[in-house]
């Protein structure tokens, strides 16, 4: 019966699926808590009606029409 000397596999290559498989649970736990976030901010959303919200629209009226008719400063390149 003929045997082969297997060589051994380097420390490399163990150390590299550990930090692999350590990457792989990162990034899944990554993403569970982007899409957990993004869950739960569209909960709030439909949490409050347009009453519970108290917005005074003629102050939110004004802000954006002064914002739109602000003048913009043109610089002037030499």
């Amino acid at each position: 019966m003929s045997r082969k000397n297997l060589r051994k596999p380097d420390k490399f290559y163990f150390l590299f699926i550990v930090v692999m498989i350590a990457a792989a649970f990162f990034v899944v736990y990554v993403f569970k808590v982007i899409f957990d976030a993004v869950r739960v901010s569209a909960d709030i959303g439909t949490q409050f009606t347009e009453v519970e919200l108290k917005i005074d629209t003629d102050k939110l009226n004004r802000a954006v029409k002064v914002a739109t008719e602000k003048k913009v400063l043109q610089l002037e390149v030499r």
